[in-house]
């Protein structure tokens, strides 16, 4: 094999023969584009050729691809490194070695011929590879690799078929040409829905139609007020699932004797309570307990909020020296506000929305010396708490050291914070540690007791990674309390007792594992570990990646897409070509939202305006990629977005009622019958949204849409001609004839419902003017459905009396008939597909 200096030769005079031979192949069938794949495969003969044949010509590729190797594998994939000791195929050297360049390129040499250099391009991209996805699809990095893979597959590197692939996967964009995009107004109107929870209002559509507001703008307005509130909350829960301490898992506990808030504001509610046992035994101070563990529970997803509705950095919810606080935890925590309430908390058994409100505030509210005496509640096994103590500044890393992410991903004397540190990566660097190696079946690993997690290659292979940042978790014990053991650390005492542990008097950390840290990177103080850990992530490249895919779900209604695994599986060229394309689109994402300064509210606008959230009809011989990409497909709306699309188009949910379940709330059908049925997640025991319709929720869809139809139909018939809301112009005391009035107030009906515009003479008119007279002459008397929900159907009948707009309905045979009549059409339309999805 030649020496590197005469292949740095061979690269010059093959790239300039290369070009001139090319060039002038190309231009010679200039005139004959049907021609010039075959050109192209002659002129790529020609270069081989002139680089001395087909392995010299590999050769000078991989020279230009070395570069990729050395940076995004070598730190796996080197002699004796973790993936060689795991079982991996390839093994490489450094530069520093002299003899790199031909050993990397013959071990590359060799599993292509035993396994295909696709094999190995698809493990670059994530395709059942440990390491994940280490280039990028369409990058520079991964052009130079697979220029290089092309040339070892002799085969098909001149084939006009290669040669195009090739030129697809250059210009990703270009696939974008076989899908139709949704108009503007759909766009909006979607953004609308998943944004802020609302269907758009007609002036809003009426601004941006006229060119009052650009589209950009008018995405930026919706993310602002309660929707897009609500949007962030479920968002964030959505990957956090903090919310199962309030759907069945054991509320957070914060014990006063650590936390001497929670003693104290016990206290005052027993003696508010006139000192009477049995009432605060039995339910006084449980409820309290419980309305404490809502500000704990929600405290991450509000400070995600609180980040991204200020407009300040992203970054902030790892960094952030402040947590957020409701009224009650503000006691807890003896918060320090800068905008503290003026309201002051009585604890008298009572909560009101105000009790529900989240500020930013420091946390005073432990220790971190021996506290003086003691005080207890005076009943048989009341709580105890310090009479005095000093308090100290809690450690602010933003979400990681709240206690509602310590003790939703708790530690153990032998997980030892791995389970903190596993979620970490997950959420804000985008690394399953758990899936980047196969685990081990060798019975001699598995037997091994010799501190495997640090010495047994089949262990370190994720241990190596995960262990250093379980290490910058090291000040928050089980429940997450901040050195709970003397005051020191939070070691166990089986470890400090044990004299084979190594245990030394000043140890904050295990030292039978790795030092705390990331990256190979030290942390520099054992005191703020998790703070350096915080500014680490946010200044990884991997952070912004991570940001994209966390919030891709709540945008795209779908999870991301896997990379394929088994080239013999149908359709892997698809599914690894639309794994390819949305990687492309993630990294692209992630690259904007670094440019502007890792503002969320940017990269959500420009979430909804890519092609994965926008795309339409497939028009094109790209069928196929784009049915596995999931794209030219609607989007099922969640739970919460079919409440909030309800309400928007009709002014209700169905069976919405204010509700006092120790704090006020809104229960509604949806939110309270079937949820889970409509693919949503209570956090505990059902964590992953359903995405697809499947017969349960089809069941539920219809049910909500009899619950809409029951008291809008009922409400349009007893409001006056001229302040309906759909049914303006319809006469409920005549026969329906089909008239260009009723077809004026169908086509209406599809525009605002569906988003649809419609022809007063199309097909889907045609088939809503004959349910409607249909149903109206064959109608059999039967009672007011209204009744299904009658606290809504109150309420709007109050409001029309309030504003001096109701009529008599329903008193003679055919308004009855007609009643009917709507109820079956809008049943129809709100249990469509056009309606529960956008």
């Amino acid at each position: 094999m030649a020496g590197k200096i005469s292949r740095h030769h061979r690269i010059i005079v093959s790239t300039a023969m290369a070009c001139i031979l090319t060039l002038s192949m190309v231009n010679s069938v200039s005139a004959y584009p049907g021609s010039l794949g075959t050109a192209l495969s002659l002129a790529c003969q020609l270069r081989i050729s002139a680089a001395g044949g087909a392995e010299a010509h590999a050769q000078n590729l991989y020279d230009a691809a070395d570069a990729v190797v050395q940076n995004k594998c070598i730190g796996c994939h080197i002699e004796d490194g973790i993936a060689p000791k795991a079982g991996a195929s390839l093994a490489l050297r450094q530069t520093s070695d002299p003899t790199y360049l031909d050993f990397n390129f013959s071990n590359f040499h060799a599993l292509s011929e035993a396994r295909s250099s696709q094999y190995i391009l698809n493990k670059a991209q994530g395709a059942a590879h440990g390491g994940g996805a280490v280039i990028e699809p369409f990058s520079s990095d991964y052009k130079l690799l697979a220029d290089f893979l092309q040339a070892l597959a002799l085969g098909t590197t001149c084939s006009s078929s290669s040669l195009k692939k090739q030129a697809g996967n250059s210009n990703p964009d270009a696939l974008w040409s076989g899908i139709n995009t949704l108009s503007t107004p759909q766009l909006y109107r979607k953004a609308a829905v998943v944004l802020s929870r609302r269907v758009p209002t007609t002036e809003e559509h009426d601004r941006l139609s006229l060119g009052d507001i650009t589209l950009d703008a008018a995405i930026d307005e919706l993310m602002a007020g309660q929707g897009f509130h609500d949007f962030l909350i479920t968002g964030a829960n959505d990957q956090l699932l903090t919310d199962a301490f309030t759907n069945g898992l054991f509320p957070i506990q914060l014990w006063g004797s650590w936390w001497p808030g929670t003693g104290e504001t016990k206290m005052t509610l027993f003696d508010n309570l006139e000192r009477n046992e049995d009432l605060y035994r039995n339910n006084e101070a449980w409820e309290l307990w419980q309305a404490n563990n809502y500000g704990h529970a929600r405290a991450p997803a509000e400070l995600i909020a609180y980040v991204v509705e200020n407009d300040k950095p992203y970054t902030e919810i790892l960094t952030a020296d402040y947590t957020m606080v409701t009224p009650l935890t503000a006691d807890i925590l003896n918060a320090q506000l800068e905008d503290p309430w003026s309201q002051k908390v009585v604890y008298d058994g009572e909560y009101t929305k105000f009790h529900k409100e989240f500020r930013p505030a420091k946390n005073f509210g432990t220790f971190n010396s021996p506290p003086g005496g003691e005080v207890c509640i005076p009943i048989d096994g009341g709580e105890c708490y310090p009479s005095s103590w000093e308090p100290f500044e809690w450690p602010h890393a933003g979400i990681l050291n709240t206690v509602a992410f310590l003790q939703r991903y708790p530690t153990t004397e032998t997980n030892r914070n791995r389970a903190r540190a596993r979620w970490t990566y997950k959420f804000f660097l985008g690394l399953d540690v758990e899936a980047s190696a196969a685990r081990t079946t060798d019975a001699a690993a598995l037997a091994d007791k010799n501190n495997p997690t640090l010495l047994n290659s089949a262990c370190t292979v994720c241990h190596r990674t995960l262990d250093p940042v379980a290490g910058a978790f090291q000040n928050y014990g089980e429940l997450g309390f901040f050195r709970d053991s003397d005051f020191t650390d939070t070691l166990p005492w089986s470890y400090k007792l044990d004299p084979e542990s190594g245990y030394v008097n000043g140890d904050t950390w295990f030292r039978d594992m790795r030092t705390p840290g990331m990256n190979g990177k030290p942390a520099p103080d054992a005191s703020n570990s998790l703070q350096w850990l915080a500014q680490q992530i946010v200044a990884d490249p991997r952070f912004p990646v991570a940001t994209v895919e966390f919030w891709w779900p709540a945008v795209m209604g779908r999870a991301l897409l896997k990379a394929p695994e088994d080239p013999q599986l149908p359709n892997y060229n698809e599914e690894l070509e639309a794994f390819s394309l949305q990687r492309y689109e993630v990294n692209k994402l992630a690259g904007a939202f670094v440019q502007n300064q890792f503002k969320l509210k940017v990269l959500l606008r420009e979430m909804v305006l890519s092609p994965w959230f926008a795309s339409g009809e497939v028009v094109s011989q790209n069928a196929k990629l784009f049915s596995v990409a999931r794209l030219g497909t609607r989007r099922l709306l969640t739970p919460e977005e079919l409440d909030g699309k309800t309400k928007s188009l009709f002014g209700y949910s169905v069976m919405e009622e204010e509700i006092t379940n120790i704090l006020p709330t809104t229960g509604t059908f949806v939110s309270d019958f079937v949820n889970i049925a409509l693919g949503g997640i209570d956090s505990y025991q059902v964590k992953s949204r359903a995405r697809e319709v499947s017969s349960l929720s089809l069941a539920a869809f219809e049910q909500h849409a009899a619950g809409v139809a029951c008291v809008v139909s009922e409400i349009e018939a007893e409001t006056v001609d001229g302040q309906r809301q759909y049914l303006n112009t319809f006469e409920f005391s005549s026969t329906p004839t089909d008239s260009e009035e009723l077809r004026a107030v169908l086509v209406n009906l599809y525009s605002r419902l569906h988003g649809r515009s419609v022809a007063a003479e199309s097909d889907d008119v045609d088939l809503l003017v004959d349910l409607l007279l249909e149903a109206q002459s064959t109608h059999v008397s039967t009672g007011p459905c209204h009744l299904w929900d009658n606290i809504v159907y109150a309420k709007l009948a109050d409001d029309l009396d309030t504003r001096g707009v109701r009529q008599p309905a329903n008193t003679t045979p055919v308004e009855q008939a007609n009643t009917w009549a709507w109820r079956l059409i809008f049943d129809y339309m709100v249990a469509h597909y056009d309606y529960i999805n956008e």
